[in-house]
Formats: C-alpha cells, sequence, structure tokens
C-alpha cells in the first residue's frame, strides 16, 4: 500500500552537440589558431555577432562538428557527458530520499529551449533552437549515416539511462532484401559499438510534403517523432517542420 518505494528523478542534459561544436569551435578559435582572446569572444556572443557576421558564419559553417566523425570534435561528447554525470552522481546516495537518473535528451522541447538561450560559440545566434536530443546540430551531419552512428557511439551511454538519437533514412536506400540487410548490418554494428536507443523513420521529404498538401491522402502515415509515433497529418505544423528538417541520410 502507498505506491513504490523508489523515488526516482530525471536529470535532463540538453543541447549536446550544440555543447560539442561550441568547445571545438572555442578550442580551435582560441587555441589552436588564437585567431581572438577569450574576452573578445565573450564581447562577440553578447552582440549576437553582429560585430564580425562573416566569422559567425565561418564558425557555423566551416569548422568541424558533431556527427561527421571527427575524431577532434567527438571526443568532447565524452568530456561533457562525464562531467555531467559526475555531477549528478554527487547527489545520489543513501543518504537521500531521491536518486538522480541522468539522461541526454531534449524531447520536441529543443525549439523552446533555445529561445532562452543566448548566442554559442558554434555560430548559433541568440534565440535559434539548440541541437535536439542525441542528433548533431540541425543540417550538420553531412558525412553520412555510418559517420553519424560512429559519432555517437562515442557517448559513453553506460553513464546515462537513455534519450533518443532520431534518424531519417531515404527509403530508396534500404530498397529491396540488399538494402534492409544493409540497414539491419548497420544498426547492428551501432549497437556493437556500445550504441544505445534509435528512432528510425525511413521516408523521404517529397512524400512528408505531399501529406502536408493533401492529408487525407495520406491519413496512415506513420511517424517516429522522438520515443512515440504519430500520424503524420495530425501533428501540429511546427513538429511537422521538425521533423522534415531533420538530415535525410542514406547508407
Amino acid at each position: 500500500m502507498g505506491g513504490t518505494k523508489y523515488h526516482k528523478v530525471i536529470a535532463q542534459g540538453s543541447g549536446l552537440a550544440t555543447v560539442v561544436d561550441s568547445l571545438y569551435a572555442m578550442d580551435k578559435l582560441l587555441f589552436q589558431d588564437k585567431r581572438m582572446t577569450p574576452g573578445e569572444l565573450a564581447e562577440l556572443l553578447e552582440g549576437n555577432f553582429q560585430s564580425d557576421e562573416l566569422l559567425g558564419m565561418t564558425l557555423k559553417k566551416k569548422y568541424g562538428k558533431f556527427g561527421n566523425d571527427i575524431e577532434e570534435v567527438d571526443r568532447f561528447a565524452e568530456k561533457v557527458v562525464k562531467i555531467f554525470t559526475d555531477v549528478i552522481a554527487e547527489y545520489n546516495g543513501d543518504q537521500y530520499l531521491y536518486q538522480f537518473f541522468p539522461t541526454v535528451s531534449t524531447d520536441r522541447d529543443f525549439t523552446t529551449m533555445g529561445l532562452y538561450v543566448g548566442a554559442t560559440p558554434d555560430g548559433r545566434k541568440m534565440g535559434e533552437q539548440i541541437s535536439e536530443n542525441q542528433s548533431p546540430t540541425q543540417g550538420m551531419d553531412m558525412a553520412g549515416l555510418t559517420a553519424l552512428l560512429n559519432s555517437v557511439s562515442k557517448i559513453p551511454f553506460e553513464l546515462i539511462t537513455g534519450g533518443p538519437l532520431n534518424v531519417r533514412i531515404h527509403p530508396g536506400s534500404v530498397k529491396g532484401e540488399g538494402g534492409l540487410k544493409n540497414m539491419a548490418a548497420l544498426f547492428k554494428t551501432y549497437m556493437q559499438k556500445r550504441g544505445l536507443q534509435l528512432q528510425v523513420n525511413v521516408v523521404d521529404s517529397e512524400m512528408l510534403r505531399s501529406a502536408q498538401a493533401d492529408p487525407k491522402k495520406y491519413r496512415n502515415l506513420c511517424v517516429r517523432v522522438t520515443g512515440y509515433s504519430a500520424f503524420f497529418v495530425e501533428m501540429g505544423k511546427k513538429a511537422q517542420e521538425e521533423l522534415i528538417a531533420r538530415t535525410e541520410q542514406n547508407l
């Protein structure tokens, strides 16, 4: 009587790729290339890149990003997660009634979260969305699905309870028995490298746009959002656009 004896609270770490990309940008900009001082970078961010728009675009478009299997970028993922979980661990123990379970996730709130975050060294401007869940910064995973999974597998998943990695695959990549075998092999390898959770959609942008234009024709189109599935045409426009904006991967 009285319910569970366990008292667990999820401690949500959000914007992992935004942090990783920003740390790499700082390392390269301030210490490797010595292009500016920490104080000058702070002023640039406080001014939302208005004093040097070109540098802001360079940071966003030309610097390495998490999700492309670049070791000097990806190494920050492990560092960030370890720091986060070490802090959480300090507040767990038999002396506390509640125990905290760390996770790396945003659910669908990454756009709203970004409204309260200032400009970041990865080139992201004030108020723009942060990276979602365990995924790379939107549109920055340009080296293919294998590279994406290689990067994410470097997260020390044994330290966290979960959180989704959202992946959208073009249907042509998994067409036929050979395509399915390739996809299965890729995902199996990811799990063997201690990957954790995949949320997969096999659908292209053309179909999703068609569903927006003619909802009645696509009533049964079910998509994986993040941790749950939904009929695409019943989703709000904002949620639909967020799904369409995910990088369309090919095997």
